[in-house]
């Protein structure tokens, strides 16, 4: 009669052997578990942090496999870390050296005490303002001293981008800038032939030249029995009261070179009349001009 126990034991001892056959089938399927190189750094030690804050160099972590003896640590605490950053601001006030603002806060700053970016340490002595950015209309030299996150072209925190030559944002808000000479280079609008007219920096599309007066014009011829006023209209308007200068250069550029040049009294000069003296005048008066068939020569806004 066989032994129960003896059974038991057998058993026992199979099946011990084909767990073990399969774990070792495990471990040869699965291949080589070395690594192939070493992990990288994924921590920070508390002495890096703390000399990240304060300026410190921090000696080089020993590791468990590093060979030789480990260099000595300075054991920062959790309380000198605390201890050592620096103090975030959300508001403007008073603050410290090297206090550090997390965000940007209106104050106008008449004083100009504030010329950094507001991500970085407010570095001066004594009391001041942290981070506080400038409001719309005041002096800037980028984005990021401004509370819209605009400076403008000429150098103001604006509401919007306001990058446009003959665009000013003096009150904090983009606007046309005021109407420029021809070659004033100002506002963004450079070149001798250009100005700024209605927040357009605008170029001349007719004949740029000098009236009697001396300043320069943008000339056009308008036609026969056109009016200035009428030529004008889609051109910033027209400048009423510029003669031409004696000689007649401007009607004799339409005109040629050899047309008669007149010094009679004409409320629309210069002109051309082409009856009667067929000739260009040069000469103004207050007396209306009534005549027909006449060629005005309108200066215009641009």
């Amino acid at each position: 009669m066989s032994n129960p126990f003896e059974n038991y034991k057998i058993l026992t001892i199979l099946l011990s052997t084909v767990v073990s056959v399969f774990i070792g089938f495990l471990i040869v399927f699965a291949g080589n578990l070395n690594p192939t190189s070493a992990p990288g750094t994924t921590m920070y030690t508390l002495e890096q942090i703390y000399c990240k804050m304060t300026g410190c160099t921090p000696v080089t972590p020993h590791s468990l496999d590093s060979p030789g003896s480990p260099t000595t640590g300075t054991m920062y605490t959790l309380e000198q870390v605390y201890n050592a950053a620096p103090a975030f601001r959300t508001n403007p006030g008073n603050v410290t050296q090297d206090d550090i603002c997390n965000s940007k806060q209106a104050y106008a700053d008449t004083n100009t005490m504030i010329t950094g970016r507001r991500s970085t340490n407010y570095n001066g002595t004594g009391a001041s303002y942290c981070c506080a950015c400038r409001v719309g209309g005041q002096a800037c030299n980028h984005n990021d001293q401004c509370c819209s996150g605009y400076c403008s072209r000429d150098g103001y925190c604006c509401s919007t981008a306001c990058t446009d030559a003959c665009k000013t944002c003096s009150t904090g808000t983009c606007a046309n800038t005021p109407n420029t000479n021809w070659g004033a280079g100002l506002y963004g609008c450079t070149g001798s032939t250009n100005r700024c007219y209605d927040g357009v920096c605008r170029t001349c599309g007719g004949w740029f030249y000098t009236g009697a007066n001396g300043n320069y014009y943008c000339w056009y011829s308008a036609g026969y029995n056109v009016l200035c006023s009428t030529f004008c209209s889609n051109k910033g308007g027209y400048i009423p009261g510029i003669k031409d200068v004696a000689g007649c250069p401007i009607c004799r550029h339409w005109m040629g070179a050899g047309t008669t040049c007149s010094s009679y009294a004409s409320s629309i000069a210069p002109c051309y009349q082409s009856s009667g003296a067929y000739a260009c005048f040069y000469q103004n008066n207050t007396t209306d001009w009534t005549d027909y068939n006449i060629i005005r020569f309108c200066p215009c806004n641009y």
